[in-house]
């Protein structure tokens, strides 16, 4: 199995870690899901899928807008504000 297939393997994984995490609210859930999506954007990064996981980044900021405690962890692991 090639490198990038792993990599796209747990990443799906990791996304799906992401949402459950989501379910819940709190700073502990909050930070764990911006952990996790910083993980992901880096297993994906210079693979098709970046976009991908840039994208629903975006949309995950826009339908949470008004979660200022979940913006700050976005924020505090340096993900992308807009697409």
């Amino acid at each position: 199995m090639s490198g990038i297939r792993r990599r796209v393997r747990r990443a799906r994984r990791s996304n799906c870690s992401t949402v459950i995490e989501l379910q819940h609210s709190g700073l502990q859930h909050y930070r764990s899901a911006a952990v996790r999506l910083e993980h992901l954007r880096k297993l994906t990064n210079g693979t098709e899928h970046a976009a991908d996981i840039d994208e629903f980044i975006a949309d995950l900021r826009l339908a949470n807008k008004r979660c200022p405690r979940l913006q700050q962890e976005l924020d505090r692991v340096r993900l992308p504000v807009d697409r």
